[in-house]
């Protein structure tokens, strides 16, 4: 995650991705089973808000990928960021 990017997908076969997500989300984010800390988070000049988002395997979770891609594009274009 450099410069202004705040998401990626990995190959169709994991569909996985990397995002940034607001820090106050990513606990629960975590608790619920849809993500696991980066394991460079917070360390080399990352910040601690990476995680790697689980691939969904179904529509439901396809909608929570989507919400998670849409609250992380909000933190990183919002005027705070």
């Amino acid at each position: 995650m450099f410069g202004k990017e705040f998401a990626h997908i990995h190959p169709p076969s994991d569909g996985s991705l990397h995002m940034t997500l607001p820090p106050e989300i990513v606990p629960q984010v975590i608790e619920n089973g849809w993500a696991e800390l980066h394991p460079l988070a917070g360390q080399y000049g990352l910040p601690g808000n990476i995680v790697m988002v689980y691939g969904p395997r179904d529509d439901e979770e396809l909608q929570v990928v989507c919400d998670l891609l849409t609250a992380s594009h909000t933190a990183a274009t919002s005027s705070e960021a």
